[in-house]
């Protein structure tokens, strides 16, 4: 199969320069190795492309990561599989005239989704309906995925609820329980950042394990196809190392892959891989589109769900960014829950926690931080890293950025000093961090 690799030129023509050999090193080793087809720079200098063949599509995002551009932060990129349709220079076949030459045009299914065979065997109902509704609402109908007072759920459905947001039950008929459920929105009230017309977007489908392979997956989707009265349905779908919303699973009931998105690493090795996916459900209805950076700072709707704010389910990998927290200094101590807890170290009567999270999160955590530090007696958070090396002092009522030149504190510390911290304690960087050990 082969991959179009292209790249957005973000980082400053110095950090170019440096990167230069590197990169056309590495472009070397891929056309040695048969894997390289094509590779070029925009005219504007803008960025470039690179054409690969490789069996998978991993494979490909694994090249376009390695690429030293893209390991030094000066490119970023996007992989797209790419399929020739036809070749210019060919000669048109015998039955084929040459005016006749036509691009192949890619079949998208339209229309209900049908109920498979087996639906007699289920029946869906609204969640409201069931006699545990309010918890299912909140929780889910395996009620251990998600605590029944997690805030950002419980802040999630107060927004959302009045906005559209429904979820179906999926019921055997044999013992009446819960086998599985749907929940979605439309775009508005969705937890994933999918806009579009007259679309309605799936948030969650699951069917519990003792039910897989009796087609109820399928049965909640028509459910919900039929009942959402809109043009068509989109949700994030992911590659299979992670299992969650298979892509596989919506290409077979005639969802259309529109775009994707690596969103991190699976023991820091495999890609997870994020699938913009769609199906119209009437003939004309129009395609959504996405924001990959929200969907990279992560969502709120579920706790259960693999890419929340800050944190990487099944990620095994280095963050871009880490930050020490005090946990006696939290307000609001729930606030760990949202990040990866990297370490913990033992400093007097206080408890430092390092955390961890994607460079993309940085502002988000920076606010999300902010927000849940004591300001009587004050407290402060040290954020710090990147690929330039920042170092992000976070007071309850200021930010300072700066790098780990400590020429660069002054203005942090007199703020600090004001504050009544003493100046021993306003050691930023990742300084007062040595010796930790790992969270447990």
């Amino acid at each position: 199969m082969k991959y179009v690799i292209l790249k957005n030129t973000v980082g400053d023509r110095e950090e170019f320069r440096r990167a230069r050999d590197a990169h056309l090193k590495y472009l070397e080793s891929l056309n040695d190795k048969k894997v390289l087809l094509l590779a070029g720079t925009f005219e504007d200098k803008s960025g470039g492309m690179l054409l690969v063949e490789t069996d998978t599509l991993e494979q490909a995002i694994s090249i376009a990561r390695a690429d030293p551009m893209v390991r030094a932060g000066v490119d970023r990129y996007l992989v797209r599989g790419w399929d020739q349709t036809f070749d210019l220079h060919a000669e048109p076949a015998d039955d084929q005239p040459e005016d006749q030459l036509k691009l192949p045009m890619r079949h998208i299914d339209t229309g209900p989704i049908q109920l498979p065979p087996a639906a007699e065997n289920f029946r869906v109902i609204e969640a409201e309906e069931h006699p545990r509704h309010d918890e299912l609402l909140a929780q889910c109908f395996a009620p251990d995925q998600i605590a029944a007072d997690a805030p950002a759920r419980r802040d999630y459905l107060r927004r959302a609820g009045p906005s559209g947001l429904r979820k179906l039950l999926l019921l055997h008929y044999d013992v009446d329980e819960v086998a599985g459920q749907i929940e979605f929105a439309p775009p508005e009230a969705s937890g994933l950042p999918i806009e579009g017309e007259s679309l309605t977007v799936i948030n969650c489908l699951w069917v519990t394990d003792a039910y897989n392979g009796l087609d109820g997956g399928r049965h909640l989707l028509a459910a919900c196809g039929e009942r959402a009265g809109t043009r068509s349905l989109a949700t994030i779908g992911y590659n299979a190392t992670l299992p969650w919303l298979s892509r596989r699973f919506f290409e077979r009931q005639g969802f259309n892959l529109l775009d994707q998105v690596e969103t991190g690493r699976y023991f820091g090795n495999t890609p997870i891989v994020a699938y913009l996916l769609w199906r119209p459900l009437v003939e004309g209805a129009s395609p959504p589109t996405w924001d990959t950076s929200r969907l990279l700072e992560g969502v709120s709707f579920c706790p259960g769900y693999p890419w929340i704010f800050g944190r990487r389910l099944y990620w095994g990998q280095d963050f871009a960014y880490h930050g020490t927290l005090v946990r006696e200094g939290l307000r609001r101590p729930e606030t760990l829950a949202l990040f990866p807890r990297l370490g913990r170290r033992r400093v007097g009567n206080w408890t430092l926690i390092k955390i961890g999270f994607p460079a993309a999160a940085l502002e988000r955590a920076v606010e999300v931080v902010q927000a849940a530090l004591l300001k009587e007696p004050p407290y402060f958070a040290n954020l710090y890293g990147g690929h330039d090396d920042r170092v992000v002092v976070v007071f309850p009522d200021r930010v300072f950025r700066m790098t780990p030149e400590r020429a660069t504190w002054s203005e942090a510390i007199r703020y600090g000093l004001d504050l009544g911290i003493p100046e021993r304690e306003l050691i930023f960087g990742p300084g007062n961090f040595e010796g930790s050990v790992p969270e447990a």
